[in-house]
Parts: C-alpha cells; structure tokens; sequence
C-alpha cells in the first residue's frame, strides 16, 4: 500500500479538483449554531465530567487523540479521558503476559476486560459521554455533527480502501451504543450489508481513496460473527434469531419464511456452539476473496444448512447443485 503521505495528498487533490461540495457553507452554520446550543445546554454535564475524570484519576481530564478529517488534514480530537495516564505501558504489559489478550488485541483492536480504563471512565464510555467535548471540534471545523467517524493513520494503515463503507464503520461508543439498544428491543433486525467487490476494485483508493468501490463482504460472516457478539453480550440467542430470519422476513414480506412452523419452508442452519474457529480471507467464497473479520476467533460455528429440509451445505461442502431455487413472491409489509 501506498503511503500515508501519498493518499492524503491525493485525496487532497481529487478534493479540490472536485471543488467544494455543494451546500458546505449552509452545512457549516447548522453545525455551530448546533455545537454552540449544545455546549451551552450540557454546560453542567460537561463541567461534571470534567471534575469527576479529574478527581478519580491523576491526569488531565481532557485526551488529545491524532485523527484524519476532511481532505487528510490531521487535527486534535477531544474526549474525556477515559483510561489512565500510562495506559500505552499497561497495555504492552499485558500482551507480552497474557497470550490470549494479545490475539483478541491483534484481531480487533479491542479488550473486554481492559485493565487501562478507569471505573469513571467505564461509565463515561457506556454513556458515550466521553465524546462531549467533540462540540469544540465541531465549533473549531475539525468535525461535522453530521458526518463520517474520522479515523486514525492506524486504521487508515490496517484497513485502508478496504474499509470504505457508507455509512462508514464507527468507534467502539456507537458500536457500544447499538448493542445497548439492541438488548433493549429497539432494533428491528440486523443485516450484513453485502457489498462484495474484488481486491482490484479497492485498489483504486490506495492512491486515491474516492475512486474505490464502497462496501465490504459481510454475508458469510454474518452468522458467526453475530453468534460470538451475542455470546460476549450476554443476549439471549432467541433475539438472534428474531433480528436474523423473523423480522427480516416480515419486513421483506416473505410469507413462507423466517420461522419455524407447520406451513413454512424448513430453512435451517444448524451451529456448533462450542466450536471455535479463527475466521480467515483464504476461506472466503465470494468473489471479493477477503474479510474485514480477517483473523477473528469466534465460538459458534454453522455446520449444517437445509433449504426447504434439504441438506445444501454440511461443513464447509456443497451438498446440492445448482437449480434448486424457486421464487417466492413478496407480501405487502403490514
């Protein structure tokens, strides 16, 4: 992959060459006339946090975090400080002691149990409230109240054009505020949303990241993954099965489908719940031949799929051939 320096100055280029986009200038009022009503709004609920970090934990209780914004240009993003002062060491300790941290680490990036974040911080993180003070980069430019998650060279490194997605991929407060509401009933249903293109498709963007192609595979990872979440989640798998094949088929309004009963179509995969597997791009049988899940072990694995109570994949193996599909016309969604 190209580097850093190359693909923000194209992105920089293409940006300019594009001109601005339209509708910036009325963009920009609506995000300080929103930024300046919500810092003066959570003014006692900034203040709160402010001293609450300060108080449980020797630091400052603002952290400064590098992150890459609009036309590559890096800035300052700021949060309420949430772990402790000499985390980054913390942090190597732990991986050079405890094998299985540092493959959860090398996989996602991310700890369970992390031993860095404070007890104030915890609840901040689960609030999201950590990420208030975002308001002043938004008063400042460096953020829009409405608009992609800026990420870091990290994570620009890692994933690179792989990841473009849209709505793009979030940080671990959105994704920690979907679980929340997804254990508490107010989502519908949970879909993969399968965009596979090739890795010479995505290529593009290594030296210009608007010419790669948006979205990622995401079908065959879809129920291994979900699976394992709900697990470390603690949700029942009944919510799996409503969120993955009840309510899609009631929104989709595919009658024969989504449940199990007499009349309906035996559609059924069958999983190993104790079986752990490391999810890899040389397994995967789209065509885009990667997964942004690459090197994530997971605990539950499908090992039999049925169509119409058939036997069509047993293991990793094709059991029936092409032509066994049929229509199944679409009810009006009630």
């Amino acid at each position: 992959m190209n580097s850093l320096t190359d693909a923000h100055n194209a992105m920089r280029i293409a940006r300019i060459a594009a001109g601005a986009p339209l509708g910036m200038t009325q963009k920009r009022i609506v995000d300080i006339v929103l930024a300046l009503s919500g810092i003066v709004l959570l003014a006692p609920l900034l203040i709160i946090c402010y001293v609450a970090t300060i108080l449980t934990s020797p630091g400052p209780a603002i952290f400064r975090h590098r992150r890459v914004g609009f036309n590559g240009q890096h800035f300052d993003c700021f949060k309420f400080r949430t772990m402790v002062t000499d985390a980054s060491e913390r942090l190597r300790l732990l991986l050079e002691s405890d094998p299985g941290a540092a493959a959860e680490w090398a996989a996602t990036r991310k700890l369970r149990h992390d031993p860095r974040v404070t007890v104030i911080g915890a609840v901040l993180r689960k609030s999201s409230l950590d990420e208030l003070p975002q308001l002043f980069n938004v008063l400042r430019g460096d953020m829009s109240i409405v608009g992609p998650r800026p990420v870091t060279d990290e994570e620009l490194e890692r994933w690179g054009p792989l990841a473009k997605i849209s709505p793009p991929l979030r940080d671990a407060a959105a994704n920690a505020g979907l679980w929340s509401h997804l254990g508490a009933g107010r989502l519908d249903l949970v879909g993969s949303d399968h965009s596979p293109h090739s890795r010479e498709t995505k290529a593009a963007g290594e030296r210009d990241i608007f010419a790669a192609w948006y979205g990622a595979p995401g079908v065959q990872t879809l129920l291994p993954v979900m699976w394992d979440a709900f697990q470390r989640h603690g949700l029942p798998l009944s919510l799996l099965a409503r969120v993955l094949a009840e309510r899609p088929a009631r929104v989709f309004g595919l009658a024969s489908k989504g449940a199990i009963a007499p009349g309906l179509d035996a559609d059924l995969v069958l999983v190993d719940p104790s079986a752990e597997r490391e999810i890899r791009n040389e397994a995967q049988v789209g065509q885009s031949g990667y997964t942004l899940y690459h090197g994530r072990r997971v605990r539950g694995w499908p090992v039999m799929s049925l169509l119409r109570g058939q036997v069509l994949m047993e293991g990793d193996r094709l059991r029936r051939s092409a032509g066994g599909g049929r229509f199944v016309a679409r009810r009006p969604y009630q």
